[in-house]
């Protein structure tokens, strides 16, 4: 079964039935962690993934930054096991499909 990709916050599209959000536009605030969250959840945790966009030197390192994200995400009431399924099993399923 085929994923729609609809792009989270710093990329075109809309929410669809399943969100990708990145780091970095948060990081930089070009998009708000507000936004993120929401679009994550309009998708549901089961149809979502998060990445990091770093390891450009004016950015924290890529594992610094992906820990961060998954801070972020924690703190705003994702569960560690949705935060779990966006970074590790949804991408997995991607890749696999």
């Amino acid at each position: 079964m085929g994923w729609p990709l609809a792009l989270g916050p710093g990329a075109t599209g809309e929410i669809n039935r399943t969100s990708l959000c990145r780091f970095r536009p948060t990081y930089t605030a070009k998009a708000t962690w507000e936004s993120a969250f929401a679009n994550i959840r309009k998708a549901g945790a089961s149809r979502a993934v998060i990445s990091t966009d770093l390891g450009q030197t004016i950015n924290p390192p890529v594992v610094e930054g992906f820990a961060m994200f998954a801070e972020r995400l924690l703190d705003a009431g994702f569960t560690a096991a949705e935060v779990r399924t966006m970074a590790v099993t949804n991408p997995t399923r991607l890749i696999e499909e």
